[in-house]
């Protein structure tokens, strides 16, 4: 590792200003940052890239004291708020090939402006991005109702996630896991994640299915709140939420850069028990230029591997600052700690971690008793004492005088900072991305019928490829017509006897035997006022010789609802178990139900209704244990009969296609041409 000292520049109004680094120059005292001086940038128009650049050298600028390296130079130009320098990743994340997330390095790249986080996982489990980079502006305020009551899981790799226009994740966390490299999570402000929803962290880095490297979480706002919403007690409040940053297993290369952390008991957990797990001992996390403030604890807790922590700004903690455990080696340099209790320790673990200090300033700090002269914890004044000596990250980076870093840090850390330095008024029509939409696309053709023929009449079936099929009858009394054709529409009838009775359509999802695999089903359907259920509409999603999984839709007018019949021991959930909600299904509706399966047995479910853009209650289901199909190698859509009950509706259309999972705003003005009715799917 090699630094070079500079002369650190820090009043350049007019560059600050053009490059929206900058604050309007509020004082020092201010517990909170300051707001950017340079405002958002109204313009629809869509960037195309992230204006990043990776790189593992940089200029550096520090104090000049005698536990700098011996090969450090000196300089006076240094500007920190640069836009090169501001998007310029530092730390770990410049390593191993580098951070460019979602950027056109050179092939082009997709790019996307989602509107809520529902958009936000279609975008990321679009078969259609998979070939290039994938950048995601966030545009508005994400929310876990609209982002179908689930966290934004990131499984690829190759993608940025940037707030544009006061981009927003309220209630809903990002998860980067399953070996997902190369992103980048900017100029967010991301808040107040209960613990009972997914991991419960505002963003999780989990390496243990597989290992997540080069991540750059970079100009963002996160908190949660120290009083939380109808607890008593102070282990309920500290409960309620967990972690603002936190990562596990098999997670490396990480730079933590320019992020405003506030208002938190749990904050940033690295390595979740003293047992360990898989790659703990290869983590390398960079946390530089953060601010934090009235954060209890875990700044951060880190066990095993090697951290830098750097230039960061720690104001008002009431517990424990930074603690180094189970062996961790870390490098603190350069940061600033105001009134701090314990700002550096080694506590609650079996064994110490180990630490480099230099070149930091604490001011009005207080430590508990435990000497770190000993072989073990706890240790809660290791502020005082370096226990390896001129421990040094492989990589050059900058570091500032530590006693400038409280005026810096608390001025230019934190979301909206950065606007002008992301380029969003700087974008043309003559953009070279690949792609450029508001939101992701509509499949390039979906597989339809439009029941202008029996299921089974041959070519009733238009497919996606461009060909042609029909629906193979089954069931229990072959003779009997429960299709019945009606002017453009299809009747359903088996409520005279007792039979069962069906129509599939085979392959209709791709059986590569890779996964994920995506289904979106849309399907126009009149129910019946005779107290009868209507129609079961049945997807089974399985490679040749594995059982896979299958979901069946039940729409039940008699019920007022719909029933998901999708878990392993065949239990059901339906969108009439909550009071209130039973609707009129003896009128035409749309129903769109949406599979995503990261395997054969567990995927994730949705329905909607009427193009709304919020499933139906009960309806959005995460990560589930499916329903085996019933049958090796079951690949169909089937409508019909599920055999023990009288069925009746009337089938005006229905559409598939196994291209991606689509939410009913990013369909709307792309179905089908002539399917008539298709209520809340017209263009706006």
């Amino acid at each position: 590792m090699k630094i070079t000292q500079l002369a650190l520049l820090v009043a350049m109004g007019s560059t600050l200003a053009a490059c929206g680094g900058g604050g309007s120059g509020g004082s020092s005292n201010d517990p909170s940052p300051t707001p950017s001086s340079s405002s958002t940038s109204s313009s629809n128009s869509v960037a195309s890239s992230s204006a990043v650049v990776s790189s593992s050298s940089a200029i550096s600028s520090s104090q000049n004291n005698s536990s700098a390296p011996a090969s450090a130079s000196s300089s006076s130009d240094a500007n920190p708020n640069a836009c090169e320098k501001i998007n310029t990743v530092q730390g770990f994340a410049s390593l191993n090939g580098g951070t460019t997330g979602g950027a056109d390095t050179g092939a082009g790249n997709h790019v996307v402006v989602a509107t809520t986080g529902a958009e936000i996982s279609a975008a990321l489990t679009n078969a259609t991005y998979t070939d290039l980079p994938l950048t995601i502006y966030v545009d508005g305020q994400m929310t876990w109702e609209n982002s179908n009551s689930a966290p934004i899981r990131v499984r690829r790799d190759n993608v940025s996630i940037i707030g544009r226009n006061a981009g927003e994740f309220y209630g809903v966390g990002i998860e980067v896991s399953h070996g997902a490299s190369n992103v980048i999570i900017r100029n967010l402000k991301m808040h107040e994640v209960p613990q009972s929803r997914g991991s419960g962290d505002i963003i999780s880095l989990n390496g243990q299915d597989g290992p997540v490297r080069n991540i750059w979480i970079d100009h963002n706002e996160l908190y949660n709140s120290l009083v939380a919403p109808g607890c008593t007690t102070e282990t309920c409040h500290k409960d309620y939420h967990d972690e603002l940053v936190s990562g596990r297993a098999d997670v490396s290369d990480v730079t933590i850069s320019y992020n405003y952390l506030h208002d938190s008991w749990k904050t940033s957990l690295w390595g979740s028990s003293d047992t360990g797990e898989e790659g703990d001992a290869d983590r390398r996390i960079t946390f530089h230029n953060n601010y934090w403030y009235k954060v209890n604890s875990r700044l951060p807790l880190f066990r095993f591997g090697e951290a830098h922590i750097f230039n960061n700004y720690y104001h008002q903690v009431d517990g424990s600052g930074i603690n180094s455990r189970m062996g961790a080696v870390m490098r603190i340099d350069g940061n600033y700690f105001d009134t701090v209790k314990n700002p550096i320790v080694s506590i609650d673990s079996a064994e110490l971690g180990f630490w480099t200090v230099a070149d930091n300033v604490f001011e009005n700090v207080t430590t508990s008793s435990g000497s770190c002269a000993t072989d073990s914890p706890p240790c809660y004044n290791a502020h005082e004492i370096s226990t390896i000596e001129g421990h040094t990250p492989a990589y050059e980076y900058e570091l500032m005088a530590a006693a400038d870093v409280k005026a810096h840090v608390s001025e230019n850390a934190g979301a909206y900072k950065i606007n002008a330095c992301l380029g969003f008024d700087e974008i043309s029509s003559s953009s070279s991305s690949a792609s450029s939409s508001v939101m992701p696309e509509g499949p390039a053709a979906w597989n339809v019928y439009n029941a202008d023929a029996l299921p089974g009449t041959a070519g009733s079936v238009s497919l996606a490829n461009g060909g042609s099929t029909e629906f193979s009858i089954g069931g229990g009394n072959s003779d009997y017509a429960a299709f019945t054709l009606d002017s453009g529409v299809v009747h359903f009838d088996t409520s005279v006897g007792s039979i069962v009775h069906h129509a599939s359509v085979n392959e209709v999802v791709n059986s590569d035997g890779t996964y994920p695999k995506y289904f979106t089903l849309l399907a126009g359907v009149t129910g019946n006022a005779d107290a009868l259920r209507g129609l079961e509409i049945e997807v089974a999603m399985a490679d040749a010789g594995e059982t896979g999984s299958r979901v069946k839709m039940l729409i039940r007018p008699e019920q007022g609802g719909v029933q998901l019949e999708q878990a392993n021991s065949g239990d059901s959930v339906a969108s009439y178990q909550s009071p209130g909600t039973a609707i009129d299904m003896d009128v035409f509706r749309v129903y769109h139900l949406t599979i995503a399966l990261t395997s054969d047995t567990v995927g994730s479910v949705n329905v909607y209704a009427e193009g709304s853009e919020t499933p139906m209650p009960n309806l959005s289901l995460s990560d589930v244990t499916m329903r085996p199909a019933s049958g090796t190698g079951s690949n169909y859509v089937r409508i019909g009969d599920g055999g023990s009950s009288d069925y009746k509706s009337s089938i005006d259309w229905l559409i598939w296609s196994d291209e991606a999972v689509y939410t009913p705003a990013q369909l709307k003005g792309l179905l089908p041409d002539g399917l008539g009715q298709i209520t809340g799917y017209a263009a706006d």
